[in-house]
């Protein structure tokens, strides 16, 4: 049984050029690759366009994680 690869993808060119490797290396063919992107809500807009773009153009059908915020009076949401 070979274990699945988690590939963290942040959005950036070098990292799109390294997840497409991983995913088209022939060492990995047999395993399952996962790719995730965390949004933590403060991505330029550019940055969301081009991982919506590496998965419409490169398939690599990436899972979103999406930072959900709940402000309380007081609180630093960057805190913790």
């Amino acid at each position: 049984m070979s274990k699945a690869i988690l590939i963290s993808f942040s959005g950036g060119r070098t990292s799109a050029m390294m997840t497409r490797l991983l995913l088209t290396h022939p060492m990995y063919a047999d395993r399952e690759k996962v790719v995730l992107f965390a949004n933590t809500g403060r991505e330029d807009e550019a940055t969301l366009q081009f991982v919506k773009d590496c998965d419409d153009h490169m398939s690599f059908q990436t899972i979103w994680v999406e930072a959900d915020i709940t402000q309380t009076r007081g609180s630093d949401p960057n805190l913790g």
